[in-house]
């Protein structure tokens, strides 16, 4: 299907559930401009309903999966922040609907919010009043933080200059009845007055250096290197998340975990950053580190350091071996358990519906066959490790690896044999997405961003009603070759 059918197919899908939302007697309005143009103007959709559960409900049932988003801050008076996200990815990219519940009622400041009969050309959602849609962006990136680009405060200039003179009064009573609104309307003002990029470059600096702005940015939930940022907020997030699936029953679609593998120098880590911080931010991607010094539970790190000490004297020949065999063990047991509850946190992660998670320097090291398993069958435990949903495979030459890690000291027949395992072992696994790690940048993150987009519409397939296939991770037998 080419590109021109797809965006044929995503609009049909959206024009059907504003016509089902109608139908249900739902109001919805959006607060975007009519003139954008999803997945090219922008990647994402503002949805005002009055019903924010049949809202879900019907994007599910049209092949939309639904993200309940990380909290990343409390919603606050007057202003319903958007909880709820309907995903739809095209090819590389994914349009996403934030979904806001504003009940219709006379005295709320969003009164006359649903009452406009203009539609988007393109999506068939009506177009709230457009005083609205100015105060909201106002407030969402002078007050809230979600302001990213200088082209972002062009637009909103623009938008703020076309309003009539009883709509700016509206639209500034509307920024200033809400908390922190007085300030927001100080950097509206400096918006107004900017004659040039160089004054809009200068006012998103201001932008960032607001409270809002800060609080976004410290709330990111990343899990990697040695640390879960907010442990307790982590599970919090996770227990909220299973409390609207389970008991509130919102049809909310649950996430792959997607492991990151090849050889050095193929472009693992630069990808993984890509996605999480461009490609694929929008899903609030989490980053787990399954690195062994990267211990998730403090108590187990000076005992790592302790027991790798006792190993290095082992093999410097100044301990007996008998008494490192227990602590070679002990410290394998450690990083197997430590490794298991990295992963299983984020498994229930994604599993609760808040987002994809990327695996990094998962647990194949051992499994590519470099070790004697047919004459100790409990070495090494990583072949009692559970699989991903996926893996995403870099190969790249070992000549390239060299080329590209020259500070690794590697040796060349040592990769050529390692890549060689490697390609045995993803041939033994059931769903591998395979990237040439020779290729440019942006054609391996456009492969792989599509490959888990449509890893997350065959997860959230098969969980809809009627569905006769049941998602299942990914699989391992080894010798199928």
């Amino acid at each position: 299907m080419n590109a021109d059918n797809q965006f044929d197919e995503l609009f049909a899908r959206l024009e059907t559930v504003a016509v089902r939302l109608r139908d249900s007697g739902v109001k919805a309005a959006l607060l975007d401009a009519p003139s954008s143009r999803p997945l090219e103007t922008t990647n994402d959709i503002d949805l005002v309903v009055s019903s924010i559960k049949e809202a879900i409900r019907a994007f599910s049932d049209f092949g939309f999966f639904i993200q309940l988003r990380p909290q990343k801050k409390k919603s606050l008076e007057s202003l319903p922040l958007p909880h709820f996200r309907a995903c739809y990815g095209i090819g590389g990219k994914v349009l996403t609907v934030d979904l806001v519940q504003v009940k219709d009622e006379p005295r709320s400041p969003w009164a006359g919010l649903y009452s406009t009969i203009e539609k988007h050309p393109l999506i068939g959602f009506p177009v709230g009043c457009l005083s609205v849609r100015v105060a909201w962006k106002t407030y969402r990136y002078f007050a809230v933080g979600k302001v990213v680009y200088a082209k972002q405060l062009s637009r909103l200039q623009d938008q703020w200059l076309r309003l009539c003179e009883s709509d700016t009064r509206a639209a500034i009573e509307l920024v200033r009845s809400f908390p922190e609104g007085s300030n927001a309307l100080i950097l509206r003002e400096r918006l107004i007055r900017s004659q040039n990029d160089e004054a809009l470059a200068e006012l998103l600096e201001e932008a960032k250096n607001t409270n809002g702005y800060r609080t976004k940015e410290q709330n990111r939930l990343v899990l990697g290197g040695s640390l879960l940022v907010g442990r307790i907020t982590a599970a919090l997030q996770v227990s909220r998340a299973f409390f609207y699936r389970f008991v509130l029953r919102y049809p909310i679609s649950a996430f792959p975990v997607i492991a990151f593998v090849g050889n050095d120098g193929g472009g693992k880590s630069s990808t993984i950053t890509g996605l999480a911080s461009d490609r694929l931010v929008k899903l609030d991607p989490l980053v787990l580190s399954l690195k062994r010094k990267d211990s998730f539970l403090r108590l187990f790190r000076p005992m790592r350091r302790w027991l790798s000490n006792i190993t290095a004297q082992n093999d410097r020949k100044t301990i007996s071996w008998a008494l490192v065999f227990p602590a070679r063990w002990l410290l394998e047991a450690m990083d197997f358990v430590d490794r298991l509850l990295r992963f299983w946190l984020s498994l229930l992660w994604a599993r609760s519906g808040l987002g994809p998670v990327f695996m990094d320097r998962y647990v194949t090291d051992r499994l590519r066959g470099e070790y004697a398993r047919d004459k100790f069958q409990l070495y090494p435990l990583e072949q009692f490790f559970p699989m991903p949903d996926a893996f995403t495979f870099f190969d790249v030459p070992a000549e390239i690896s060299m080329e590209r890690k020259p500070e690794d000291n590697h040796n060349l027949t040592v990769l050529r044999e390692k890549r060689s395992n490697y390609l045995k072992l993803m041939n033994e696994i059931n769903r591998v997405h395979r990237v040439d790690g020779t290729s440019t940048p942006s054609n391996v993150s456009q492969s792989t961003s599509a490959f888990i987009l449509s890893v997350c519409h065959e997860i959230a397939k098969s969980q809809r009603g009627g569905s006769a296939r049941k998602w299942g991770r990914a699989t391992w037998r080894p010798g199928s070759e």
